[in-house]
């Protein structure tokens, strides 16, 4: 598993690869890819024991340099095992958690710890204690950590072990993220080529007394479909399908699953899958969270009605097609005033979803505000930009992508 993990990363490219853009990264899967690369850099040491603890059943977001951050990581989990005690193994333990507005990252060990007189001294350049190493891995994961914003604490005792506190800055999640798993059906269909994942889900959905269909290709997807009513039944689907000609994301929009599927996969780090997910409305969580992820069922009741203001034509066609074949009332518009003249034909808690770009410089977030004024509270920016990069005023319910993805 720690093989399949440190090669599942952007088309296979090592988690260490230089980078200076800072992303949007869900901590938890990064932080269990980090942990099996080192497990297989020690492969060779059965005295050292390294493992990743997480109570957490949601993803927590930083916006990083990823390539620093799994340096500095992987820097603090090597000086831990350089500290092991003579003739005794060393348990290093990764442990992640949110306070407030921060996301800390633990990692404690057993090693032979540092006299308290020293501690102050133990990030300096070149400074090393009771271990054989050079000192330089803390000083770099300091500075950079301290680069971020971030504090990097440290607790020790000699004999007992170290714990090392990382301390960042949590960033809201992605359009394309979802913070649970929403069941409107016990009847589930998961489509993925490798049998363990089915075995998870089989365990993870037991105590919701799920039906489950089990698929394994796109073409088992297409044979299944053929004499079946979709709007019956939720789908988790992964990525990428072995002997399939399909993607799950190609299945979910010709099928029209938006409302009713996640993506499960373990590329979420691709940012070519994050910009289509947020662009067609599909709501995506990383493979390695679905242990941790939280299920709730309920029967959701969607809307008998949307509207849609956009100034691109394409976006309408695939709104109407999607809304048709989840039996919902459609209309568009590519303009707010446009709407506007026709508001009085709509009922107030009619969800109206308006795309932030509107052409010529107009601004779907500014204007929706006299869409507000006449009594729409149920207003929706569906933009293919990111929330960051967003002013979002206070009439605006929620920011998602372009794709047909109804509240």
């Amino acid at each position: 598993q720690d093989i399949i993990n440190t090669l599942k990363i952007n088309e296979e490219e090592s988690i260490l690869e230089e980078s200076s853009k800072k992303e949007i990264i869900a901590i938890y899967p990064l932080l269990k890819r980090i942990v099996s690369e080192k497990r297989i850099e020690y492969k060779n040491r059965p005295d050292v024991h390294i493992s990743l603890d997480s109570i957490a059943s949601k993803d927590y977001f930083l916006e990083i340099r990823k390539s620093d951050f799994n340096r500095a990581i992987s820097n603090i989990i090597n000086n831990s095992v350089e500290a092991q005690k003579p003739n005794s193994p060393i348990y290093i333990v990764v442990h992640v958690e949110r306070d407030e507005e921060n996301v800390s990252i633990i990692i404690s060990d057993n090693g032979i710890g540092i006299k308290k007189e020293y501690l102050n001294d133990v990030f300096e350049y070149g400074k090393s204690f009771n271990k054989n190493s050079t000192g330089i891995g803390l000083n770099q994961a300091k500075d950079y950590i301290e680069s971020e914003n971030g504090e990097l604490l440290i607790e020790s005792n000699p004999d007992q072990g170290t714990v090392l506190k990382i301390s960042l800055n949590e960033v809201e999640a992605p359009a394309w993220y979802t913070a649970k798993i929403n069941l409107s059906s016990k009847q589930v269909v998961i489509v993925d080529d490798d049998e363990s994942i089915h075995k998870l889900w089989n365990e993870k959905l037991n105590p919701f007394q799920a039906n489950l269909v089990h698929l394994y290709s796109s073409r088992e997807f297409d044979n299944w479909a053929i004499d079946k009513d979709l709007k019956e039944f939720n789908y988790l689907i992964d990525l990428e399908l072995i002997g399939s000609l399909d993607t799950g994301i190609n299945l979910i929009n010709a099928y029209q699953l938006h409302n009713r599927s996640t993506l499960v996969t373990s590329h979420f780090l691709d940012l070519d899958v994050q910009e289509m997910c947020s662009k067609f409305g599909i709501k995506m969580i990383p493979k390695e969270s679905v242990l941790n992820i939280a299920v709730n069922f309920s029967k959701q009741l969607a809307p008998k009605e949307v509207v849609l203001i956009d100034d691109d034509k394409f976006t309408h066609l695939n709104w109407k097609r999607s809304a048709k074949n989840n039996d919902i009332k459609f209309s568009s518009y590519f303009s707010v005033e446009e709407f506007i003249s026709s508001s009085t034909s709509y009922n107030k808690d009619t969800p109206v979803y308006i795309d932030s770009g509107l052409g010529k410089g107009l601004k779907g977030e500014e204007l929706s505000k006299g869409i507000f004024d006449l009594g729409f509270k149920n207003i929706y920016l569906a933009t293919g930009k990111r929330k960051v990069d967003i002013k979002v005023p206070y009439w605006i319910k929620k920011v998602q992508g372009k794709g047909f993805y109804v509240q």
